[in-house]
Order: C-alpha cells, then sequence, then structure tokens
C-alpha cells in the first residue's frame, strides 16, 4: 500500500532494498508537494481573477446605480416642472406616483396625498369620467383622452381639463400600470370665451396659441373701421331707456357678425359707434378688403334691419362708415388692474375723421387713399375731396364706396359718376357754374346724391358771394 510520508531514515545496516524504498518516498513526496504548489498556484490565480471580476462588477453596479439615481432625479425633475398634474398608477390603479402641481390642482391638504389610494376612490361621482378612461387604457392597452371636460374639486371648486391617459411599459415592454396627464385650461377657457367678444374663434385660438409679443406691443400695418348711427342723441331723445337698449342691441348684433364674418377685431363700443380693426393681431394683406367688405356688408344688414323695423312701425336707423389704413401700436393698453387690447396712433384718429366726414357729404361710407391704394382692382369708388385732417401738415384724399348699390343701377351710376368726375375738376379749377351744371346732371340722373348735393350748394354759395 503507498504511504504518503516515509517511515524514517534506513537503518544503516539496512540493506539495498530498504534504502530504495526510503529514496522512492521521499521522491513520491516531492512529486505530491510540487503539485500541490502548483494547484495552490492555479487557485491563486483564480482566486485573484474572482476578485478583479467582482471589482469590474462592483464598479458595474455602481455605476449603474449611479445611471439609476440620475435617471430618477431626472424623471422627477421632469414630473414636477410639469405643468400638467401627473399621475401614475400600478396595474391594479392604485396610485403610486403624483406630482406638486396634481396636488396644487385637487386642493389637497398638507400632508395629505391620494398615494397608495385607488384610481377610483379618487375620482369617483362626477369625477367618475377619469376613472373609467383609466379603465379603458388598461384594458384595451391604448391611449384614451378627453377634451374640454369639467373637473369637480373640493369647496365647490371646478375646472376645465384635458385628461390623456397613457399605458406605462417596462424596458421589456410589460404594461407596469398607467400615466394620467391633466391639463387645466380653465384660464385659457376664460381667455378665449373673453376673446370671443371681440374677434374670430380662430384668430382668438390662434393668439392664443402665439407669444405675448403682439399682446406686450407690437407696430404693425392695419385697417380701422369706424361706424356710426346718425342722429342717435335725436333719436334717443324720442325713446325710453329701455327702448334705447334694445335699439343698440338689435343693431349691435347684425353689425358685430358682419365685422367678425370678414375676420375682424372688435375693438370697442364707443356709445352708438363700432370701432374695428383688421389685420390684428395678425397682419393680413388682405385687412383693407376685408375692412371695405365690412363696410358694404353693415350697410346691406342695416337695409334688411330697418325693412323690420318699418314693418314694425318703428323709425329707420341712418349710419356713416370710415376707413383707414397706417401702421398702428397694437397691445394691451391700461393699469396693471385693467386693461384692453386696442390699437392706437394717427392711423386711427385718421379713420374716426374720415367717418365724421360722412356727415359732411352726406354719404354712408367713405375711406381714405391709404386705404384705396391697398385695395384689389374691381371696386366701386368715387373721389370725394381733398381734406385736412388736425394734426396732420398732409391732408387726407377721401373716396366714396358704392359697391353696396344694387347691380341693376351700376349703368345709370356710371354715368353719374363720370359726370361728378367732372363737377369735382371745374371746382379745383375754381370754374363754379361749370361745376354746377355737372352736379345739377349728377342730381338728374340720382336725385338726392349727397356729394352732388353738397358740392351743388358750395357753388351755388361760390356763385353768390361773386368768386
Amino acid at each position: 500500500m503507498a504511504r504518503n510520508d516515509p517511515e524514517g531514515p534506513p537503518d544503516p545496516a539496512a540493506g539495498p532494498a530498504q534504502i530504495r524504498r526510503y529514496a522512492d518516498d521521499i521522491a513520491r513526496l516531492f512529486k505530491i508537494e510540487k503539485e500541490r504548489r502548483r494547484e495552490l498556484q492555479r487557485t491563486n490565480a483564480q482566486l485573484k481573477r474572482y476578485a478583479e471580476d467582482l471589482g469590474d462588477t462592483i464598479r458595474e453596479l455602481k455605476a449603474a446605480n449611479r445611471r439609476i439615481t440620475q435617471e430618477r432625479n431626472y424623471n422627477e425633475r421632469i414630473l414636477e416642472s410639469s405643468t400638467d398634474a401627473i399621475l401614475a398608477t400600478d396595474n391594479g390603479l392604485t396610485i403610486r406616483k403624483i406630482n406638486a402641481r396634481f396636488q396644487a390642482l385637487m386642493g389637497e391638504p398638507e400632508g395629505v396625498s391620494p398615494v397608495g389610494r385607488s384610481i377610483d376612490q379618487v375620482f369617483a361621482g362626477p369625477n367618475l369620467w377619469v376613472a373609467s378612461a383609466a379603465h379603458k387604457a388598461l384594458v384595451h392597452g391604448g391611449v384614451e383622452q378627453a377634451m374640454d371636460t369639467e373637473l369637480w374639486l373640493p369647496q365647490g371648486r371646478r375646472a376645465t381639463v384635458n385628461l390623456t391617459v397613457a399605458p406605462l411599459q417596462g424596458h421589456r415592454r410589460e404594461r407596469n400600470g398607467l400615466l394620467l396627464a391633466i391639463e387645466d385650461i380653465s384660464f385659457e377657457q376664460r381667455l378665449r370665451s373673453t376673446l370671443a367678444r371681440y374677434m374670430t374663434k380662430s384668430v382668438a385660438d390662434r393668439l392664443i396659441q402665439s407669444d405675448e409679443g403682439t399682446l406686450g406691443g407690437a407696430l404693425q400695418p392695419a385697417t380701422v373701421l369706424f361706424a356710426d348711427i346718425r342722429d342717435f342723441t335725436g333719436m334717443a331723445e324720442r325713446l325710453s331707456a329701455r327702448e334705447v337698449v334694445d335699439l343698440l342691441n338689435e343693431y349691435f348684433s347684425e353689425m358685430v357678425e358682419v365685422v367678425f364674418g370678414n375676420d375682424g377685431f372688435l375693438d370697442k363700443y364707443i356709445g352708438d359707434a363700432i370701432m374695428a380693426v383688421f389685420g390684428v393681431p395678425f397682419p393680413d394683406e388682405g385687412d383693407a378688403e376685408n375692412a371695405v367688405a365690412t363696410g358694404v356688408g353693415m350697410l346691406r344688414a342695416l337695409a334688411a334691419l330697418n325693412a323690420r323695423r318699418t314693418r314694425a312701425g318703428r323709425a329707420e336707423i341712418q349710419m356713416g362708415v370710415g376707413i383707414n389704413s397706417g401702421e398702428v401700436l397694437v397691445g394691451n393698453v391700461g393699469t396693471t388692474k385693467r386693461m384692453d387690447f386696442t390699437v392706437i396712433g394717427d392711423a386711427v384718429n385718421v379713420a374716426a375723421r374720415v367717418e365724421t366726414l360722412t356727415r359732411t357729404y352726406n354719404t354712408p361710407f367713405l375711406i381714405s387713399d391709404a386705404t384705396l391704394a391697398r385695395l384689389k382692382p374691381g371696386h366701386l369708388v368715387r373721389e370725394i375731396d381733398l381734406v385736412k385732417v388736425r394734426g396732420r401738415a398732409t391732408p387726407v384724399r377721401v373716396y366714396e364706396v358704392l359697391d353696396h348699390w344694387p347691380l341693376e343701377d351700376r349703368d345709370r351710376l356710371a354715368e353719374a359718376l363720370g359726370l361728378f368726375r367732372q363737377g369735382l375738376a371745374h371746382v379745383r379749377a375754381a370754374a363754379w357754374r361749370d361745376a354746377l351744371a355737372q352736379f345739377q346732371a349728377v342730381l338728374a340722373i340720382v336725385p338726392g346724391d349727397g356729394p352732388a348735393s353738397v358740392y351743388a350748394e358750395r357753388c351755388r354759395r361760390a356763385i353768390g358771394q361773386g368768386a
């Protein structure tokens, strides 16, 4: 039987066989020891590799932990910086995470959180529609939305919100619950409701979505329209207070509808007058066309309104429309407590002056040369006068718009306009008798023509003064 250790050195008197056995034992022991050392070296090398691998693994774990922490912090910052109220649920629709905006929207007291509660508990009663959308998204695995919907809040408060419910997915695309985003559009709705009183919905939507530069103030081209009821003071004196209010409401309803129908902005009511602007808050190359179309539409709407008033035994309404184009300052004007979105500038003052000239020349519709220059060909107009406007060194040439005339009268009108132009040329040449003859010819074709009557009277006065 083989032994691992020799029995000891052989007796000196031992024979050669015993000495050989002892030598074999010693050789075997050296071989075993050598093998043990090689095994130990292999084990040490393996342990060293294990240690190095473990160090790499620990470093990778630390790096991964830092990345996870950074990602978690980043996600937390995104969550808290969102203007939407955000909440996340698990697959059982238990709320697991909310942001501060959600806490503020729902009006939860400090330290009270819906986290850990079921979404059916948080959104019950009139808010059950939120929980229903969450259940649908969980079942179908798609995005559910509810737009412009009322959310009931504590203390009887309400908010108009947009809701989006989307599934949450893990790295392996497994379902991890839901994410609900609630956008509070209450202010936007109030703003849109307010703006709807002054402009069309499309313009209001575009204004809300734009930056605040326009609201803050900007110089831009625009066309300004003033429309005024003739002899309103006299009419009001003959009516009761209720009748005056009814008259204005009826008149304004018709006129503002025409303004909005031509992409106009209702700037303000000034007593019985309307101020409308075209080309604001966003510049529009067609602003002058839209303004003139509004003036024409107003006169046609007034004719229909007067027909109804006549059938009802009420007095007719007469009006004047004046339009001017130019650069205006657009923006919020007022104090921190009350501001109005309006336009100011010389172009506005000239438009108001042009409207007052409708009384002077006894015509319902005048525009300035600045507006005429921005119109496309094809409008029926006639030059009326070159007038001095207070505060301006340059006079303004004004024109009468006749697009509202019936088509069947256009031939007769064209003849009268030719005679009127000749009469105006005679006036500027101080040929008063020749001018008077032309204006009388105009009145023979179009009896009661306002501008021709005014100029005929001027000619008579000039002739009477020996001019």
